[in-house]
């Protein structure tokens, strides 16, 4: 909480003015050859991203077309086998249209080939925030956790899968699967079941506590 107020306090004194500056002499420093045109179209894209909330896309000029171009053309060069030349464009696409999670699962798929395993989980984590009641995030964020042999972490990505499958029909299969994903996961990391059992047990009790004093 504190830091947040000393956040708010340091915001206060802003000054838009002063920030144009800022701008002008970051992209002074970094013109080259530019032209004066050119500095101009730099210095107000970066007033748009910033001041204005554009997507840096839209700020920049990139329009849905040329967006999907490049969509297109990385999987072109991910279905080549060129996962790294793929994931650079993915990487590009996803900074200009952060909000776009078709980006997010493209760079995930990357990641995975390139066996980049917690950089695809944090895409992957990205996913899950955004998608609150999809199991599917975390299952992919458990295969990867094995791979790179953090069992505790995978344990807790297929617990949070199996909790969002919950009885939803169309992940009753999965959840089997999912289950005895669960069950090796306790052996390798050599905890007894019965002592899971408890703590859920015991956290569902104090849950219902703290609900019925509300």
């Amino acid at each position: 909480m504190k830091e947040n107020l000393s956040m708010a306090e340091e915001t206060q004194d802003f000054n838009p003015e002063e920030f144009r500056k800022a701008i002008k002499k970051t992209v002074d420093a970094h013109r080259g050859k530019l032209s004066e045109e050119e500095v101009k179209l730099q210095e107000q894209a970066l007033i748009d991203i910033f001041e204005n909330g554009m997507l840096p896309a839209q700020a920049l000029g990139f329009d849905a077309n040329f967006m999907d171009y490049v969509y297109k053309f990385a999987y072109t060069l991910y279905q080549k086998n060129e996962i790294e030349e793929a994931s650079q464009l993915y990487r590009w696409l996803k900074v200009m249209v952060p909000i776009d999670q078709k980006y997010t699962i493209a760079l995930a798929h990357c990641y995975i080939q390139q066996k980049n395993w917690l950089a695809a989980v944090a895409m992957l984590m990205e996913l899950g925030v955004l998608n609150p009641e999809d199991p599917l995030p975390f299952e992919k964020m458990c295969d990867c956790l094995i791979e790179a042999k953090d069992y505790a972490s995978a344990l807790m990505a297929i617990e949070q899968a199996i909790k969002r499958a919950a009885d939803k029909q169309e992940y009753m299969l999965d959840k089997e699967k999912w289950l005895m994903t669960y069950d090796y996961l306790l052996s390798q990391l050599e905890i007894d079941p019965a002592i899971i059992e408890k703590v859920k047990a015991e956290n569902e009790s104090i849950t219902h506590v703290k609900n019925s004093e509300r």
